[in-house]
């Protein structure tokens, strides 16, 4: 089981850096401050994140302030919109919006154009810290169903399979990837999905497969969680 506390506090590290400190890396990228004795941060499924203590890190993001975004990715089933769930709370405090990729997919066949609609409409005008938002999408209708707007100002949990493209080279972005066995998640999936997923199944995973193709996030992922 994952210490949900131990990875809330590797978030708030991660939002809390600043560029002139001293941080530790993460991942590809990612950073957090970190006491000259603060070596690793260990999570209760055995997890474990360690960085040499001299490691600075420089941001591509614009000046301003920071952009803090927690992205949670992995296959279908793998758990991700748990633990989400779970983050948000340990989170409160911080004011964070809780995003789901699920809102966004335009339909079985729309996870490439829900990272284009995350990139385009969510972060980056969120980055620049004005007003954005994204169009809803009524699975049972089969078609949008009006817009969410998120106000600026607020950090940013976002969840789903395509996640991750909103990954940015930046100390206060954090990627935690979650996964599980090809047949754990496939049986969790479906049985969540009460049959609805079933005849889409093969078509999201090829998606899902053509995604990855893209880069591998999971080796940018400040957290590694398997739930099987």
């Amino acid at each position: 089981m994952t210490d949900i506390a131990s990875l809330a506090d590797l978030v708030r590290r991660a939002w809390a850096a600043m560029p002139d400190l001293p941080s530790a890396r993460l991942g590809d990228g990612a950073a957090w401050t970190a006491a000259p004795d603060d070596r690793s941060a260990r999570l209760g499924d055995g997890a474990t994140f360690s960085a040499p203590p001299s490691t600075t890190h420089s941001s591509s993001t614009p000046p301003g302030p920071a952009a803090r975004l927690l992205l949670i990715d992995g296959p279908s089933g793998s758990g991700k919109s748990t633990l989400a769930d779970e983050l948000h709370a340990s989170l409160s405090d911080t004011g964070a919006i809780l995003i789901r990729m699920d809102e966004i997919y335009p339909g079985w066949s729309g996870l490439e154009q829900a990272t284009t609609i995350l990139a385009r409409d969510v972060l980056a005008p969120w980055r620049h810290g004005e007003p954005s938002g994204h169009t809803l999408w009524d699975w049972a209708a089969d078609a949008s169903a009006g817009w969410r707007d998120i106000p600026p100002g607020h950090p940013l949990i976002v969840e789903g399979c395509g996640a991750a493209s909103g990954w940015a080279d930046d100390p206060a972005t954090v990627l935690v990837w979650v996964e599980a066995s090809d047949v754990t998640r496939k049986r969790r999936a479906l049985d969540r999905d009460a049959g609805t997923f079933d005849e889409h199944w093969e078509m999201w995973d090829a998606q899902w497969r053509h995604y990855l193709a893209r880069a591998d996030y999971r080796a940018r992922a400040d957290a590694v969680i398997r739930t099987d």
